[in-house]
């Protein structure tokens, strides 16, 4: 299936999103694949775990 594709700039505290996913930014890319989720704390950390509590 494709892929999301997120502006890191863009994403707020709290907002999250399941891969297949590409989140890029101006020093960085990253990847969430599928069967992994990413979230966004509340200091602007990107956050990635597996979908069966893996992080």
């Amino acid at each position: 299936r494709p892929a999301a594709l997120y502006a890191r700039a863009r994403l707020a505290p709290g907002q999250a999103f399941g891969g297949p996913a590409v989140v890029v930014q101006e020093d960085a890319t990253t990847a969430v694949p599928p069967g992994w989720a990413a979230r966004v704390d509340g200091y602007g950390n990107l956050l990635l775990e597996h979908e069966d509590g893996r992080a």
